[in-house]
């Protein structure tokens, strides 16, 4: 997965910290994409993870990128886009515990 800077942007008057109702906002708007990233992450981890040599490597791409969009997708519904705060903690949440537990399931399969 990949992020292209090219095509992120923000309102400017959000990152300006003389706003503080903005700024609060860009902080929000930020952790959201932060997670957008991890679940990325976590999509790709679990692919990793699950890769055997007779795996079509191609093929797994394609799925692993289209599991990505689809949780994004749906992470960006349940959340309406970072706005439902409550719904955006929950999210947040749980994405950290399931990459945390993938995190250990990585070093344990290594030794």
């Amino acid at each position: 997965m990949a992020f292209d800077r090219e095509h992120s942007w923000v309102k400017p008057d959000l990152v300006d910290p003389k706003t503080p109702t903005l700024w609060q906002m860009s902080e929000q708007l930020l952790a959201h994409e932060q997670v957008h990233f991890l679940i990325s992450c976590l999509v790709v981890r679990q692919a990793n993870l699950s890769i055997t040599p007779q795996d079509d490597l191609l093929e797994m791409l394609e799925l692993t990128k289209l599991v990505a969009q689809r949780l994004n997708l749906q992470y960006d519904s349940a959340t309406n886009h970072g706005l439902n705060l409550e719904v955006q903690n929950l999210w947040e949440a749980e994405v950290m515990r399931q990459f945390h537990e993938l995190a250990v399931q990585s070093r344990s399969s290594t030794f």
